[in-house]
């Protein structure tokens, strides 16, 4: 799946060491069925970045990818 907002992001299903950012998703959390939860950590700390909740998979993707690109982004960092 190739969505614009995810652009020089690297979403992996593993956990490596040198993440900058974990990322959960939920399907049907709390019996919500046919909506998508994801919340964004950061792994140095564990602090919550953002959170949300929509209806399909492709919109979590553009969320997220949006996410941690405006939190590197003002930040000064960059993803890879």
């Amino acid at each position: 799946m190739h969505v614009r907002e995810c652009k020089d992001v690297a979403l992996l299903r593993t956990k490596p060491t040198t993440a900058d950012f974990d990322l959960q998703v939920f399907d049907g959390l709390d019996g919500r069925a046919g909506r998508w939860q994801w919340v964004i950590y950061r792994t140095d700390t564990s602090e919550r970045l953002a959170f949300g909740e929509v209806a399909g998979i492709e919109v979590v993707a553009k969320e997220v990818c949006s996410q941690i690109h405006m939190r590197t982004d003002l930040g000064g960092g960059t993803v890879e």
